[in-house]
C-alpha cells in the first residue's frame, strides 16, 4: 500500500514538473504563481523606497526666500529611473499567455511620471513618499476573488458572435450568445458583439477595476437610426 502510495506522489510531482517546464499551469497553480511574481515587485519597491539616497539642495533665490531654500528629498531623476524599472519589472514577470489583459492592463494604467511634484529637480520629502501611487496600484492586482472570470454573455436577439482578446494583443476567445465563456484572466481588454443585419458593438471591458459577471447587450438593426449602445455590466 505503502508502495503505491509512493508512486501516486512521485507521478504528480513528475507531471507538476512537466507542466511547469510546457507552461501548462492550472488555475490555482497560476494564481499561486502570480502571486509570488506580485510579491516580487513588491519586494523590488520597497527596496526603491528604502535605499534612494536623500539629498539636499538650496533653490533658486525668489521674492520669498531672497536666499533660496533648502529642500531634502529624492532626485526626481533617481526618482523616474526607479519607478521605470518597476514597472518594466511587473510588465516582464506577466509573461504568460494567460497574463496578457494584465500586461495590458498595467500598460494603460501603472502611474505614470508626469504626476510627481518635485522642486529644482528634487522631489522633497514632505510632500510624501514618490512611490506610494504605484503601492496602491499593486495592490489593485490582488484580488480575493482570484485570477479568473466567467462571464455571461446575454443578447437580443440570441445567436450573435461575441469576440474578446487583450486590447495590446494575444489570444481571441469567441463564444455564441446566449452563453458563458470562462476563465477570462483579469485584465484590459476589448470585445466585439456582431450579427448579421445589425450594429456591430465594440466596447472595452476592465476586469480589473470593474466586477462583471454578465453583459446584457441590445442590437439594434441596420436599418435602425437607434444603437449600437453599450452592454449593460452586472
Amino acid at each position: 500500500m505503502k508502495a503505491h502510495l509512493k508512486i501516486l506522489i512521485l507521478l504528480l510531482l513528475f507531471n507538476f514538473q512537466n507542466n511547469l517546464q510546457a507552461g501548462n499551469l492550472d488555475i490555482t497553480e497560476l494564481n499561486r504563481e502570480y502571486l509570488s511574481k506580485l510579491a516580487q515587485v513588491e519586494k523590488r519597491l520597497s527596496q526603491a523606497q528604502s535605499t534612494l539616497p536623500i539629498v539636499t539642495v538650496r533653490t533658486n533665490v525668489s521674492f520669498k526666500y531672497p536666499f533660496g531654500k533648502e529642500v531634502h528629498g529624492w532626485r526626481r531623476s533617481d526618482v523616474v529611473n526607479q519607478r521605470t524599472s518597476i514597472k518594466k519589472q511587473l510588465i516582464s514577470s506577466l509573461d504568460r499567455e494567460e497574463y496578457q489583459g494584465m500586461r495590458s492592463y498595467v500598460n494603460k494604467y501603472f502611474p505614470d511620471n508626469q504626476s510627481i511634484f518635485s522642486r529644482d529637480g528634487v522631489v522633497p520629502a514632505d510632500a510624501g513618499n514618490p512611490f506610494d501611487d504605484i503601492s496602491i496600484f499593486l495592490q489593485k492586482l490582488h484580488s480575493e476573488r482570484g485570477l479568473s472570470r466567467d462571464i455571461t454573455i446575454q443578447t437580443k436577439p440570441e445567436n450573435a458572435v461575441f469576440r474578446i482578446r487583450p486590447t495590446t494583443g494575444g489570444r481571441e476567445r469567441s463564444t455564441t450568445s446566449n452563453s458563458n465563456i470562462n476563465g477570462i484572466y483579469r485584465g484590459l481588454y476589448t470585445y466585439s458583439i456582431t450579427r448579421a443585419g445589425y450594429k456591430p458593438i465594440n466596447e472595452t471591458l476592465n476586469l480589473v477595476d470593474e466586477q462583471v459577471s454578465l453583459l446584457d447587450c441590445q442590437l439594434h438593426k441596420t436599418s435602425e437610426a437607434e444603437g449600437p449602445n453599450p452592454c449593460k455590466r452586472q
